[in-house]
């Protein structure tokens, strides 16, 4: 018999390995994080929270997203990478410039 898991397990290793593989593109890009763990905005869980609370007009497009992230913090860090879930082109890493 093996371990029992809660449904949450497998989604906190997912949001775990998109978090690593960001490090290593901040890495190899030479940019950071914004703050310990990323921004990693989820907008299958917090859409109509985000949209209300940045005045976003969202279409589904992560071009849409650039009002999330402080223009003066990324001009400081010298960009940053970081991801946002459910947005169009999928899977949602990218890099704030």
């Amino acid at each position: 018999m093996g371990i029992k898991r809660s449904p949450g397990h497998q989604l906190c290793r997912w949001y775990q390995k998109i978090s690593f593989e960001q490090a290593i593109a901040a890495n190899a890009t030479g940019m950071t994080i914004a703050q310990r763990g990323m921004l990693g905005y989820d907008f299958r869980l917090h859409k109509d929270e985000l949209v209300e609370k940045c005045n976003l007009n969202y279409t589904g497009h992560v071009n849409d997203l650039a009002k999330l992230y402080d223009v003066e913090q990324l001009k400081e860090l010298g960009g940053i990478v970081d991801y946002i879930i459910v947005v169009k082109p999928g899977p949602g890493a990218f890099k704030a410039l």
